[in-house]
């Protein structure tokens, strides 16, 4: 029949290959919550670009606005002068 030992290496080997299943499995589900945080974080950063990118149109907007009131108060300066 079966010896003791083979009885033990079978039920060692089994515990151990339900071990690894479940670590397996675990690994799994971890990775798949890794993704899902990482796709958020990658909306997250998407998102913060557009701001900052729509900011420095902005900015970019009011200089422009800020030069041209400039140039219009200097126009106004000169024919001032010039009467």
């Amino acid at each position: 029949m079966v010896d003791t030992t083979q009885l033990l290496l079978n039920i060692t080997l089994s515990i151990t290959t339900i071990f690894l299943v479940i670590i397996g499995v675990q690994l799994i589900l971890l990775v798949r919550d890794i993704r899902k945080t990482l796709k958020g974080i990658n909306l997250i950063i998407d998102n913060l670009e557009k701001i900052g990118v729509n900011a420095s149109s902005s900015m970019k907007e009011i200089v422009g606005f800020i030069t041209s009131v400039k140039f219009i108060l200097e126009v106004l300066k000169q024919v001032k002068h010039e009467k």
